[in-house]
């Protein structure tokens, strides 16, 4: 049997998204959880990317459906001092803004 592809959360498919920023230290910290809207995938893993003027997060989703797995997540992510603004899936949706960039944090 052939494993689906990948599925990347979008912030459209994410029911009761949150997020937070606290300070650790001298260290900005995102904290974002969320539900998968796609109710036959589960959480697979979170990828955090960094670009050259952001950091992007990636929700991967699985169907393969092993025990122990939801489709909840909880993923803390530190703010590099460099990072303008940070996305969520793909589509780059962007859910926090350093107030110097822009408008604020969102």
């Amino acid at each position: 049997m052939v494993p689906a592809p990948d599925l990347v959360l979008e912030r459209g498919d994410t029911f009761q998204f949150k997020e937070e920023v606290t300070q650790f230290g001298n260290q900005e910290v995102l904290v974002i959880s969320g539900l998968s809207g796609h109710s036959a995938y589960s959480v697979d893993h979170v990828d955090i990317l960094r670009h050259p003027d952001h950091v992007q997060i990636l929700v991967h989703l699985s169907a393969n459906g092993e025990a122990g797995r939801s489709g909840s997540f909880e993923e803390t992510v530190a703010i590099p001092a460099w990072a303008e603004h940070v996305t969520y899936g793909q589509e780059e949706t962007v859910i926090w803004e350093r107030a110097s960039a822009g408008t604020g944090a969102q």
